[in-house]
């Protein structure tokens, strides 16, 4: 490793004096297991920082909440969280933990089979956790943000399939459908943030290709359709995440030139140019802001041998990063999460050795090696061509069904593992008069299992492979629902395989 220069160093001693505990690590690099199952999310307090983790139980489709103390390598606190009223319900899309307020922290929850979503609620973790309510019908991708908005006892953001934002979770609100659209599907990573100033949020989704924002002028409530403005293109980005905190709103994703980071700029009312982070291609991204402004960012970086790489860049206030490994592993490593508190922070991932079940796996960022500066010049190891989820080119499958034809497209170059793929299905109505085929109106999209129910057109959804394998080959098939003008409803199946890379 060549020297830092002084300036250098100097910016990476605040990084770790941010987000590295002053004690010295036993290990450095460890991580441990927590337990068996799939789609972990983390919350840490600020001042303790305390972790507190949930997780999707593959076997029984229930969630796990764990709580991780400052420090520690395995929960001090381990609870099941209740099924919903009414008994199982499927398997869930996503769970997601935040905190509503000073001493509550929420779970909120999808499952494709009911089309709904839940939550649930805590003091800190401790004791049992209440279901506060089913909130309408959202969709199948949910997505939740920290409790920034405050106007009409807003708690955070829910987010369902097609780009919606939907109404907060809580006891008080808990069966409203008041929602916005912000677009009508085909969109990925959709996530919202506020701005520091003028009482704005932001959202950013991207098509696995090209990034896209929208925003609120001053003082527009998001649940209006009306209260949002245009979409504006961001440039050529992939796998997009916002994080927001003391030291701004930031943007971080991949692109050609690598993994990079773009700050938001009031005077723009957009992102400014990109900061790269690092030089290679990154998959199932993840950013955070800590309390004292310090930005975190993680990613997978994918190796042809001696395993994936969970890469951590670190920066005490958005301008310069340093970036190291916390783990190398042979799994997907897949559903990544990073939080900084004021004296710490954690990532968690689902991650497993090969053939073995998927674990929920989480390093203290105490424990990992000093990041080190980007290089001046650029690194020999290249940008690999292996594009990201979903795929630039596509292929699509046709069927014909009482007199007309539906189809489905999907990736046509592999997909990479953990990250996910675009799936649509289109209708069409056929000539003559034995056709009946009137339109589609609903398509259930499954892989081994029931992945995503779509009700609305567009039918586009993203989904996700359950613990992909690199280089293996599965089945995408849509159960297409139609309607025709005389006789009895048809129904068909069609399929297309997706390669993952590998």
């Amino acid at each position: 490793m060549k020297p830092l220069s002084a300036a250098l160093a100097t910016v990476l001693t605040a990084v770790l004096a941010v987000v590295v505990l002053v004690s010295p690590p036993a290990q450095a690099g460890t991580a441990s297991t927590l337990g068996v199952g799939s789609s972990p999310s983390i919350y840490v307090d600020p001042a303790t920082g305390t972790a507190h983790v949930v997780w999707i139980n593959t076997a029984d489709h229930t969630l796990t909440y764990c709580r991780v103390p400052r420090g520690a390598t395995s929960c001090s606190v381990t609870t099941s969280l209740p099924a919903p009223a009414g008994g199982p319900i499927g398997f869930p899309a996503r769970a997601t933990i935040l905190r509503t307020s000073p001493s509550s922290l929420a779970v909120v929850m999808a499952i494709p089979e009911t089309d709904k979503t839940y939550s649930w609620v805590s003091s800190n973790g401790d004791g049992a956790w209440l279901q506060a309510g089913v909130h309408g019908s959202v969709g199948q991708q949910v997505a939740a943000g920290p409790a920034f908005y405050n106007p009409v006892g807003w708690k955070g953001f829910v987010l369902g399939a097609g780009g919606r934002v939907w109404r907060t979770m809580g006891t008080d609100d808990a069966s409203s459908t008041t929602h916005a659209t912000l677009t009508g599907g085909g969109v990925i990573d959709f996530q919202v943030a506020p701005l520091p100033t003028g009482n704005q949020t932001i959202a950013v989704g991207n098509d696995g290709t090209t990034a896209t924002l929208w925003r609120t002028p001053t003082g527009s409530d998001p649940r209006n359709q009306a209260g949002w403005g245009p979409a504006t293109a961001l440039g050529a980005m992939s796998n997009t995440r916002l994080g927001h905190g003391p030291s701004g709103v930031y943007l971080f994703g991949s692109s050609a030139a690598g993994q990079v980071v773009r700050k938001w700029d009031q005077a723009s009312t957009s992102f400014g140019p990109p900061t790269v982070v690092a030089n290679e291609a990154g998959h199932v991204n993840d950013v955070t802001v800590g309390p004292s402004g310090a930005v975190a960012a993680i990613w997978r970086r994918n190796e042809a041998a001696g395993g994936n790489r969970l890469q951590l860049a670190l920066s005490p206030d958005g301008t310069s990063y340093g970036v190291t490994t916390i783990a190398r592993e042979d799994s997907a490593m897949a559903d990544m999460e990073v939080a900084l508190s004021d004296n710490g922070g954690f990532a968690v991932w689902e991650g497993a050795t090969t053939g073995a079940t998927s674990q929920i796996r989480i390093a203290d960022l105490s424990t990992v090696p000093d990041p080190v500066p980007p290089p001046t010049t650029p690194t020999t190891t290249p940008i690999t061509p292996t594009p990201t989820t979903p795929t630039a080119a596509t292929r699509t499958v046709t069927a014909k069904v009482a007199g007309g034809t539906v189809s489905l497209t999907v990736p046509n170059l592999c997909v990479p593992p953990g990250t996910k793929l675009v799936a649509k299905v289109d209708g069409k109505k056929g000539a003559g008069r034995k056709a009946t085929f009137k339109k589609v109106v609903r398509v259930d999209f499954f892989s081994g299992k029931l992945l995503k129910k779509d009700r609305s057109a567009p039918f586009t959804q993203t989904l996700r492979i359950p613990r992909p394998k690199a280089g293996a080959t599965y089945t995408v098939t849509a159960k297409v629902h139609v309607s025709v003008t005389r006789g009895k409803a048809a129904t068909k199946k069609i399929a297309a395989t997706v390669t993952t890379c590998g």
